[in-house]
């Protein structure tokens, strides 16, 4: 599994990172919000979460958290890939176009 979309699993990963694993979705039982998310609504509604989560993010980056939020959309969208990989491709489209977005934003951002 790509580095990207693991879990932390030692004490080292799990010092704070409010993008990969930010503490607010994590709780005392070892899963993460997003994990949980699938089991109870299934890989296809977190794979519509992701995108709209991504959506948002990106919508709101320069009113709120600049290139972190640019960051947090980066991560759902890779989730969505993650989850769409076992077949599931009707968002590969709105994906592909947000990562796009997300890299040109990336480079305005460095300038």
């Amino acid at each position: 599994m790509d580095k990207d979309y693991e879990f932390a699993q030692t004490a080292e990963d799990m010092k704070p990172d409010n993008v990969n694993h930010p503490a607010h979705y994590t709780s005392g039982c070892g899963f993460e919000c997003i994990e949980m998310m699938e089991m109870v609504f299934g890989k296809e509604a977190v794979i519509d979460f992701c995108v709209v989560n991504a959506f948002k993010y990106i919508w709101r980056h320069e009113q709120k958290n600049g290139t972190e939020d640019i960051a947090k959309a980066e991560w759902y969208l890779k989730y969505a890939c993650k989850l769409t990989e076992g077949g599931l491709r009707r968002h590969l489209t709105a994906i592909n176009k947000m990562t796009d977005h997300i890299e040109k934003l990336k480079g305005e951002a460095t300038k």
